[in-house]
């Protein structure tokens, strides 16, 4: 049986799994027609630098996210 204090976990990560598949397909899609429209189609080769950059800048909106949590409600 689950504890009453765990009920609020499955729809934190329902929300979370549906914002990051939204996120990621508008984000493949504004790749994809950027490419299209600069490029002229050809996939440009995604440097180690700009790969790492992206990574770091995902790192950091997780620690974002992290925080939220973190906080004390009664602040």
């Amino acid at each position: 049986m689950k504890k009453a204090t765990e009920s609020w976990k499955a729809p934190v990560y329902f929300v979370g799994a549906l914002i990051g598949v939204v996120f990621g397909l508008i984000s493949a899609h504004m790749y994809a027609r950027a490419v299209e429209e600069n490029n002229e189609g050809v996939t440009p080769r995604v440097e180690t630098g700009e790969a790492f950059r992206l990574g770091l800048t995902a790192i950091g909106l997780m620690r974002q996210i992290t925080e939220l949590g973190a906080k004390n409600p009664s602040d």
